[in-house]
């Protein structure tokens, strides 16, 4: 998990399926930042994630507050996290698995996917101009916050109050992305929501904000093969290429397995023209064997008596 050197003691990550994703550190000094740490995460299509934290309560200097996290995914989903830091560090680690927002039929909660981007050929969009730098990147603003408990009716006004009227949505609702508006960008997916459940408000109070943000949180979520090809993963191993005399020792070593290969068939070839089988002399008579003469047929003399026996 993530550690900001101004708040030692959160931890922040993405949780896909129960588990905080690999982590990966910029490698480009330029990208960096004041107050904010980049981490890049793996995106996998299809995935649900959530922001998880945690929280050691003896390092978090704001221990005893509570804490707001203001969360902007792609420059174009956002929604607000609060927490008590005692609570999650007597729980352990906490993860915000779904979006909540208000409706006018209620709270409702929709998952967090990783949706892979399509890509054409075809002009650009210009309502798109602009918004592009933010795709791919989960950002954590994290702030102080004060809780104020309320009663249940004050509670219900203050949450009537805040009924959202713009749903959330993603930043390409169809998915596709023209390669001209990349412009040569690694970027692979974008995050968009499921389908609303509804869900209870919990809590009886407002959280009050302190001051500016303490520390944020950068994640860029790209897919493996776009890790390797800005050099955030590294790249598979090329093979080295073999130096001369090691390539003249293969090729010597193949001609010489070639002459062996055509000894051993002249000597068999030998062998099956004298009738040697090859065994041991123990054979028990089952095989069927041909026997062949090897050597010429020996010249013998006929004498012919001529003489009368009379």
């Amino acid at each position: 998990m993530a550690v900001h050197p101004n708040a030692p003691g959160l931890f922040l990550g993405i949780d896909v399926n129960g588990e905080d994703l690999t982590q990966y550190d910029e490698t480009d000094q330029d990208e960096q930042k004041p107050h904010t740490i980049i981490k890049y995460v793996e995106a996998v299509t299809g995935a649900e994630f959530g922001i998880s934290s945690r929280v050691n309560s003896s390092l978090f200097p704001f221990a005893r507050d509570g804490v707001r996290l203001d969360i902007d995914i792609d420059g174009s989903l956002s929604f607000r996290w609060h927490f008590l830091a005692m609570d999650v560090a007597k729980s352990g680690r906490r993860v915000m698995a779904g979006a909540k927002h208000r409706t006018v039929e209620g709270m409702v909660k929709r998952p967090m996917l990783f949706a892979e981007l399509t890509l054409h050929e075809d002009a650009s969009d210009e309502l798109l101009a602009g918004r592009l730098d933010n795709l791919g990147r989960i950002r954590i603003r994290c702030s102080r916050c004060r809780f104020e408990r309320l009663s249940s009716r004050a509670s219900a006004t203050h949450a009537g109050g805040q009924t959202r009227r713009k749903q959330p949505e993603a930043l390409i609702a169809d998915g596709q992305l023209s390669e001209k508006d990349l412009k040569g960008k690694a970027l692979t997916h974008q995050a968009i929501l499921g389908d609303p459940v509804r869900c209870k408000q919990r809590s009886h109070g407002k959280f009050t904000v302190l001051g500016e943000p303490f520390a944020i949180f950068e994640f860029r979520y790209r897919s493996r093969a776009a890790l390797r090809a800005i050099g955030i993963l590294p790249r598979s191993p090329s093979p080295q290429p073999l130096s001369r005399d090691e390539v003249e020792h293969i090729v010597q070593g193949l001609h010489t397995n070639a002459e062996d290969n055509k000894q051993e068939r002249r000597i068999k070839r030998e062998r099956s023209s004298c009738g040697d089988d090859g065994g041991d002399g123990d054979g028990d008579g089952d095989g069927i064997q041909v026997a062949g003469h090897c050597s010429k047929k020996a010249r013998t003399s006929e004498v012919i008596d001529l003489t009368d026996d009379d």
